[in-house]
């Protein structure tokens, strides 16, 4: 029989903040208006609470003493933000994703570090984050593909605390991990990315891996105001081959899109580059037929 939550399995209706809901592959995170955070779905490895079961199909409420600005849901993990701008992770750990100097799982929200943190972005293993009022990108984890920005990677790679990354000192406004791939979007338009990039989903314009930040678009003149990533798996390959893409919105409303084309997710006709992998490495325009972009998941 599935399992039941006190009897009741009914989600209560709630208010959930705009833009503030996290959904990954196994689990999910919203923060309602109030600033309470609630977390469903596999809670064996994201439970955020000590009293952890194996599947929970309501939301349940994560550290309730504390009010909440932002979630990010990793593949088996959660970080969140507190109204005081400190950063708190829990769930899966075998690559120090948590950030908290070991590798060590939680089933409860650990503080991370010293940091006044403004937003953080969390993928398979790996967590970047931006702090509040100073520039730069931390990110610490998982780093075989250069995922961490700092120069280094290798199979065995692991950053068990934050770091700074080797992107330019800037303001940033926003911070996301896709996979195995970082990005951070500056105040002043330009998208920073690292890690895998074996389909183009980086959009620097070429393939191969980047252990240090490369601007997106080189050359293109655009200035972004908004991005998100995309990432289709194939449940039935026996390499776990990841088709990853990704969009933004340009400061003109426009949208971009870039990477791998296997499934038409960029809205465009495929071409052939990089053998069969229908690939586009640089940002190209969606058509759109005139409409303008303002929000984007």
């Amino acid at each position: 029989p599935p399992p039941t939550n006190g009897g009741d399995d009914t989600p209560p209706e709630v208010e959930v903040i705009s833009e503030k809901l996290s959904v990954a592959r196994y689990h999910g995170c919203a923060i309602q208006s109030d600033q309470k955070l609630y977390c469903w779905g596999d809670m064996f490895h994201n439970a955020g609470t000590e009293q952890s079961t194996a599947v929970s199909y309501v939301g349940k409420k994560v550290f309730p003493d504390i009010n909440w600005i932002s979630v990010s849901t990793g593949l088996a993990y959660t970080c969140a933000i507190s109204d005081e701008h400190e950063l708190f992770c829990w769930g899966d750990n075998r690559f120090g994703n948590l950030g908290l100097g070991d590798k060590l799982h939680r089933d409860a929200p650990q503080s991370v570090s010293n940091l006044s943190v403004a937003d953080v972005g969390t993928g398979d293993s790996t967590t970047c984050a931006i702090t509040k009022g100073q520039k730069g990108v931390y990110c610490w984890g998982h780093g075989e593909q250069g995922q961490i920005g700092n120069g280094q990677s290798g199979a065995h790679y692991r950053v068990l605390s934050p770091v700074l990354t080797k992107a330019p000192l800037l303001p940033y406004q926003d911070v996301e991990v896709l996979s195995q791939s970082s990005f951070a979007l500056s105040s002043e338009g330009q998208i920073y990315a690292w890690g895998r990039n074996d389909v183009g989903q980086l959009g620097i314009g070429i393939l191969g891996n980047q252990n240090i930040p490369k601007v997106i678009g080189p050359n293109l003149g655009i200035k972004f105001k908004k991005l998100a990533q995309g990432t289709t798996r194939n449940e039935f390959d026996t390499e776990n081959k990841v088709i990853q893409h990704n969009c933004a919105i340009s400061q003109d409303e426009d949208l971009y899109c870039w990477g791998s084309n296997e499934y038409q997710q960029l809205g465009k006709v495929t071409t052939q580059l990089n053998g069969t992998q229908k690939v586009f490495p640089l940002p190209t325009k969606v058509d759109l037929g005139g409409l303008k972009v303002g929000r984007l998941s």
